[in-house]
């Protein structure tokens, strides 16, 4: 069941066209290769009566579209009051796993649009957020920002800024992703026999692909839901499929424990994607999980963005740009 929310960030998102940033997907090994992509998550049954005849045919199937991302900000008001209280869901029990999953993508949208903001203009949302929560929504925005400036070139004292937009959209397709509860599962397993922690396995894997959202290659030539070069994934992946999620978040545990988890567990993560940003970003997002292990589910909701040639879009779950 839906829980809608007092005041809710503005959702409509204008009709297709193509791409805009946050997703990094060319991590995966020490190579200290740093190129990368910008960012960077249903087909229903027919039913037949019994006075009705067979069809003939199958009904064409319609592949979703890009979907460009609005362009109308909520006020800081508004955004403060989302930010706060999805924040506050998170630590509230009577707010059910499935309500909070339901809220991810909202989520998603509102730290989007905090991120759009000057430095002052922030300063300003952060003086309106629940004190309660307003550290939580200051270390999202700090990992977040930390991935803007890797894809797009924004500083921090100008998130506003970006690189020229990309000529066409990435050769991805963007299916549904495993279930939290099951990739939950991998993480501890894969925690239990390699000792890297689940947390920094569960925030590499929701930054690298929002959780396998994606299915194609990075711009480095990165691959499946933990972005493994295939160079790396002979050394670590025990010669299993790069796209199964189960044996890619096992390589890269293995991979994590093979160059310092859990003891030195930055050096694992910089030699993983080897940046500082890269880092403090997914070891930002480890440290958020390991104090409310839900946030996974509500970040199990977010989506893929991009950025192309008319702006930043949303790819929905059933998007495809492979050929074949």
């Amino acid at each position: 069941m839906r829980r809608r929310l007092h005041s809710p960030v503005p959702a409509k998102l204008v009709a297709a066209a193509l791409l805009a940033a946050a997703l990094l997907g060319c991590s995966s090994s020490n190579t200290g290769d740093d190129s990368r992509p910008s960012e960077p998550a249903e087909v229903a049954g027919d039913t037949q009566g019994s006075s009705q005849p067979a069809p003939t045919s199958a009904a064409p199937t319609t592949t979703p579209q890009p979907v460009l991302e609005s362009a109308t900000p909520p006020s800081n008001d508004q955004l403060a009051r989302t930010l706060s209280e999805i924040e506050g869901a998170v630590a509230d029990p009577a707010v059910s796993d499935e309500e909070l999953g339901e809220l991810g993508f909202e989520h998603q949208r509102a730290y989007r649009s905090f991120g759009k903001l000057s430095v002052d203009e922030q300063a300003a949302v952060l003086s309106l957020v629940d004190p309660n929560v307003r550290s939580i929504v200051e270390q999202m925005a700090t990992a977040g920002g930390s991935l803007r400036s890797l894809t797009e070139g924004a500083p921090a004292s100008n998130p506003t800024a970006t690189t020229p937009p990309p000529s066409t959209l990435p050769a991805w397709n963007i299916v549904t992703p495993e279930p939290a509860t099951t990739l939950r599962s991998y993480y501890d397993a894969t925690e239990a026999a390699t000792g890297a922690p689940w947390s920094v396995l569960a925030s590499i894997n929701f930054v690298e692909t929002r959780f396998g959202r994606i299915v194609g290659p990075s711009s480095a030539g990165a691959l499946g839901p933990m972005q493994f070069l295939p160079s790396t994934w002979d050394l670590y992946g025990e010669g299993g499929d790069i796209y199964d999620p189960r044996t890619a978040i096992g390589a890269a545990g293995r991979l994590l424990a093979a160059t310092g988890a859990p003891s030195d567990i930055s050096n694992a993560v910089y030699r993983y994607n080897p940046t500082n940003r890269y880092v403090t970003s997914v070891l930002t997002y480890a440290n958020l999980l390991e104090a409310n292990p839900r946030r996974l589910v509500l970040w199990h909701g977010w989506q893929v963005y991009v950025r192309g040639p008319q702006g930043t879009v949303q790819l929905p779950e059933g998007f495809t740009n492979i050929a074949g």
